[in-house]
């Protein structure tokens, strides 16, 4: 298509990159792949919460099943367990459980360049604090006799 008909178009460069480092993110979605030698994992997408980068989306990987490598599925494992203890759940059944459930993750930058989330084999998933209301406590102002007391020497 000739793109002059329509104004032709301006390509600028803009680095869209998400940085390296801890952020607060929810689960959105996922995509259960497969492969012929009895693979399986689920390809997670999370929401990044802001304030930087609110609204990008990470991914990751978790295995499930593997018929080649029992140890791929318990780290598959290990880390979902640490993904939902950090969303406060005990068990996870199912994946929407996590749905609409803030955690902190850290994000990494693969080997060709993406943003993706780095489990750490589940070291790197926290929970959010939530912010406490600390009580007010006010200062009380000294009687006025007290003030005019002399001091016993």
């Amino acid at each position: 298509m000739d793109l002059d008909q329509y104004g032709g178009l301006e390509v600028t460069e803009t680095d869209d990159s998400i940085e390296p480092g801890k952020y607060t993110m929810q689960y959105v979605d996922e995509t259960q792949m497969e492969n012929d030698s009895g693979w399986v994992g689920l390809r997670m997408s999370f929401q990044i919460q802001g304030p930087k980068n609110e609204g990008r989306v990470v991914s990751g990987l978790f295995t499930v099943a593997n018929a080649n490598s029992s140890k791929s599925v318990e780290i598959g494992k290990t880390e979902l367990s640490a993904l939902a203890s950090a969303c406060g759940l005990t068990a996870l059944k199912n994946t929407e459980e996590l749905r609409g459930i803030k955690f902190n993750g850290m994000v990494k930058t693969n080997d060709k360049g993406y943003p993706e989330l780095d489990s750490n084999f589940g070291k790197n998933f926290s929970k959010v604090e939530q912010a406490t209301a600390t009580p007010v406590v006010k200062a009380e102002k000294p009687k006025a006799e007290t003030l005019d007391d002399e001091i016993p020497f």
